[in-house]
């Protein structure tokens, strides 16, 4: 089986820094290719996009998408 992952992560707060976001960016890579590759998935393609925030531009986004003015850990 032809198995392709596209993982695009973008970091959206200074906060993060230089050092930690580029790990984070790492791990989160090394994550979701272990878990698409798994031999019991069965997924041509994959494309997934993740996008690390502090706390006020989660609050914004789940304001945008939610109707709720707070931050939240998880937004799918």
């Amino acid at each position: 089986m032809n198995r392709a992952i596209n993982i695009d992560i973008d970091i959206n707060s200074p906060l993060w820094g230089d050092e930690m976001a580029e790990a984070a960016k790492n791990y989160i890579h090394d994550i979701f290719c272990h878990a698409a590759f798994s031999p019991y998935q069965d997924y041509n393609n994959i494309e997934i996009s993740i996008l690390l925030v502090d706390d006020d531009e989660m609050a914004t986004i789940n304001d945008e998408w939610r109707g709720k003015t707070t931050p939240t850990n998880v937004l799918s």
